[in-house]
């Protein structure tokens, strides 16, 4: 998530950020929604921003399947629905 968001320019590696995070995803059977909530962020720095609002939206989904509702939210409010 660092590498996605940090607000120090140099720090920010979208690229690497997008092949991490997709790691995290594929050992996690995408069923983990902060993984997933990482790709997105990694493939908007990236400037993906489909990928990246698909990728919110799968998250949002298994943070409901989940019952987490903290995250729920918290997803709602990033992909604006």
């Amino acid at each position: 998530m660092v590498l996605a968001t940090s607000s120090d320019a140099s720090i920010r590696d979208g690229n690497r950020a997008v092949d991490l995070a997709n790691e995290a995803v594929w050992l996690s059977h995408g069923k983990d929604p902060k993984y997933l909530q990482t790709l997105a962020a990694a493939w908007a720095e990236s400037g993906r921003p489909s990928e990246a609002e698909e990728t919110a939206r799968r998250a949002l989904r298994a943070a409901e399947l989940l019952h987490n509702r903290t995250l729920v939210n918290a997803l709602r409010d990033e992909i604006a629905l």
